[in-house]
């Protein structure tokens, strides 16, 4: 079925698209310089979340006479109410009231009111507010690819935590389906809580075989590589929500043609039932948010990277690194399920690629890069 490119930013891309306010945020943190004033200015134009704040203080025994939001930030941390100012943003976006963490503590306030276990609030002290941790379940891709970007000390932890919001908003999407499972047959699909853990698995492969190759070249998007790596496939798990049985189809004929030995690359078979691939869904949904322009170029041909040559030399090498990270994933966990070793990986197919041709690591280079991809897979888990 081809993609209706109106029902898909209805449906799909408009919902899923962080606010203004979230974006503002994330712009920051990805920046690496973010401020309790810049999380205050944020928090000051919300204030049902400024409200929280205030009582959370209170019931501290910490309000006093300073009642400034930056205050307040600091006091409770800023990290914190970053969680919870974006957490409670993707509720807004994708959960409905009644399923909300404050629709859930109210129902069930009421609950006890009727059966005589409580009374009914009387005072602003008494007022039902969640707790700040209370949304970290909705940030927790978020949070995990942060941690991993800490564990490997790269340098912009903030681009990891913004690319992993974006799996936040999806996995909070797919749960507010009902019987996904009996909307296809692939295994692979009847758990999409699954699928996203591979998708974004592979995502944290790719960024950290990514930052690797940086390591010996120079380019001017540095700083994105994580982000962009992480990212690079979340079209696929859209395209899953728009159209479960035809994103299933194109698995299955990907299937098929390599069991007859035909040589196929699956984002074709998207571009055959969808007439998009899952490169152009990520490019126009990062796009859809001002923190993450100026990389979709990259996201879009990260397959076909000499696309972008005569285009844009800079999106051009940041889409030859995504690719080359890209395979070296796919060679070695396919590899390490009989060797761990990788350096006896065999890697011609990788080495005579485009994409390393142009970036021109030396052969010293490239043991480097693998074999620091595989410690780092280890330190990790992933």
């Amino acid at each position: 079925m081809e993609v209706d490119v109106l029902e898909l930013y209805k449906k799909f891309l408009v919902p899923m698209t962080p606010e203004p306010a979230v974006a503002g945020i994330l712009s920051v943190i990805m920046s690496g310089g973010e401020t309790t004033q810049d999380m205050a200015d944020v928090v000051a134009r919300d204030p049902e979340i400024s409200e929280w704040l205030k009582l959370t203080l209170s019931r501290m025994g910490r309000s006093g006479k300073n009642q400034s939001l930056e205050y307040m930030v600091s006091i409770l941390g800023m990290n914190r109410v970053r969680n919870l100012v974006i957490g409670r943003h993707v509720e807004r976006s994708l959960v409905s009231e009644e399923n909300s963490v404050l629709g859930k503590l109210i129902a069930e306030r009421s609950k006890n009111a009727s059966s005589g276990k409580d009374e009914e609030p009387e005072d602003e002290e008494a007022k039902i507010i969640p707790e700040l941790s209370d949304f970290s379940k909705y940030i927790a891709f978020a949070q995990r690819a942060e941690n991993v970007a800490v564990e490997l000390k790269y340098s912009h932890p903030g681009q990891a935590y913004a690319g992993g919001v974006l799996f936040d908003y999806l996995a909070t999407y797919f749960k507010q389906i009902e019987d996904f499972d009996k909307k296809v047959q692939n295994p692979m699909f009847q758990k999409p809580e699954r699928y996203i853990e591979n998708i974004f698995n592979d995502g944290l492969r790719c960024a950290v075989a990514a930052d690797e190759v940086i390591r010996f070249i120079s380019i001017t998007y540095q700083k994105n590589v994580f982000l962009s790596s992480l990212v690079r496939n979340i079209g696929k798990l859209i395209l899953l929500a728009y159209d479960p049985k035809g994103f299933e189809r194109t698995q299955k004929n990907y299937e098929e043609a390599i069991a007859k030995n035909i040589p196929a690359r699956k984002h074709e078979f998207e571009e055959d039932e969808f007439d998009f691939d899952h490169a152009q869904i990520t490019a126009l949904y990062v796009g859809r948010a001002s923190c993450f322009r100026g990389i979709e170029k990259s996201l879009d041909y990260h397959h076909n990277p000499r696309l972008l040559k005569s285009r844009d030399k800079e999106l051009h090498a940041l889409s030859s690194v995504l690719r080359l990270a890209g395979l070296l994933v796919n060679q070695y966990q396919e590899f390490r399920k009989q060797e761990a070793d990788i350096g006896k990986m065999p890697d011609a197919r990788i080495t005579n690629s485009e994409s390393y041709k142009f970036l021109r690591l030396t052969n010293d280079e490239w043991q480097e890069v693998k074999n620091a991809y595989a410690m780092n897979l280890m330190r990790t888990g992933l």
